[in-house]
């Protein structure tokens, strides 16, 4: 059987799941806003289901199965049903969930940036999985970001933050976490910076400061690999 990644399937394979993925993540981003209360949780928490199956669908290799993967994605799924069916009111209960999801969508994230970078694709392939790449990346950071507030909830202030923790004050919860350190997350990738919440602790600025260097890297570096491949294909 041929490997999803190997350049015999590629082109087909490889294209569609790229695709689906992209979507998947798209949507996950776009729609996660509007969901609020235990209907919303359990719709963000199906959404990740998703993206961690067809994240690990991906960049499963058929012929050397990646053990890595498959545990991580697992412990994250496991983490999400856990969460969905008992919310966990305290932060150091909840903070395992986005660690994990953090981890998982890393790794995906990492395995997709070397298929890309190797090169063995058509160039839209390759540009499909490099967009994968840039938002998963967003979403990493975005976990990483509520790991840092729920182990310190000083280390960002801003607007958005105090509410996150007036309303953890109140009912114990720090479920809406998410959508604002995914905002935080993708606009610090892409280095646009409204300013409206705002690193305060060693931990957050070094963790903002190589996300956006990264997002910056990640741009300058993929339009000269794509567009030096594209002229060899000349």
């Amino acid at each position: 059987m041929h490997t999803p990644f190997s350049p015999s399937s590629v082109d087909d394979a490889a294209a569609a799941r790229c695709n689906r993925l992209l979507v998947l993540i798209v949507a996950l981003i776009a729609l996660q806003p509007f969901f609020a209360g235990a209907m919303g949780r359990f719709l963000v928490g199906i959404g990740f289901v998703a993206l961690i199956g067809q994240g690990a669908i991906a960049v499963t290799d058929h012929k050397h199965p990646k053990i890595l993967l498959r545990v991580l994605g697992g412990l994250a799924v496991l983490g999400l049903v856990i969460h969905t069916v008992h919310p966990l009111d305290e932060h150091e209960g909840y903070i395992f969930v986005p660690a994990l999801l953090a981890v998982f969508v890393g790794y995906v994230c990492w395995t997709l940036l070397g298929f890309v970078l190797r090169g063995h694709a058509r160039t839209r392939t390759r540009l499909s999985a490099a967009l994968c790449v840039y938002l998963l990346a967003g979403l990493a950071w975005a976990m990483a970001y509520v790991v840092v507030f729920l182990a310190d909830p000083g280390s960002f202030s801003g607007e958005p933050v105090d509410a996150l923790q007036s309303a953890r004050a109140t009912d114990g919860q720090a479920t809406d976490a998410f959508p604002v350190f995914t905002y935080l997350s993708y606009i610090t990738l892409t280095t646009l910076g409204y300013g409206d919440i705002t690193p305060v602790s060693s931990v957050a600025r070094t963790l903002v400061m190589l996300e956006a260097i990264g997002g910056v890297l990640f741009i300058a570096v993929m339009v000269a690999s794509l567009v030096g491949t594209r002229d060899d294909d000349r």
